[in-house]
């Protein structure tokens, strides 16, 4: 599948709660900016202020953490508009459109789930079930 990076300007207008892909199955949520800190930058032989702005982001865990704007902008590598799910078995958020319908039969019954589909998590929850 064939991503492209956001631009600055997409970056500096994303809205609270927007789902980001890093490419690597991660996609995060988006949950706003904080003020950094503030450097002094050469322009033109003059010492200038430059501040700094972190984008706060949840994982798909509930684990907060946050980038500096710049590296947010060379990792991204789409917005999200779509549904999103997560995964029964590993717990990831992921695009529905990288997500596949599973059954998982349990007890002599049935759970239908939606599981990774780059990966075995389908077979690993029925592993897990059957013990």
């Amino acid at each position: 599948m064939e991503y492209k990076k956001l631009n600055e300007e997409e970056v500096l207008n994303l809205e609270v709660g927007t789902f980001l892909n890093f490419g690597n199955g991660d996609v995060e949520e988006f949950l706003g900016f904080e003020d950094g800190p503030i450097y002094k930058v050469y322009k033109d032989g003059k010492a200038v202020d430059q501040k700094e702005y972190y984008a706060l982001m949840k994982k798909s865990n509930g684990e907060m953490h946050k980038f500096y704007l710049r590296v947010l902008q060379g990792a991204t590598i789409e917005s999200l508009d779509t549904s999103i799910g997560k995964c029964a078995y590993c717990g990831l958020l992921r695009p529905e459109s990288e997500m596949v319908s599973e059954t998982i039969w349990i007890n002599h019954g049935q759970r239908t789930g939606r599981y990774c589909k780059d990966k075995p998590c389908g077979g690993y929850a029925q592993m897990s079930a059957e013990g």
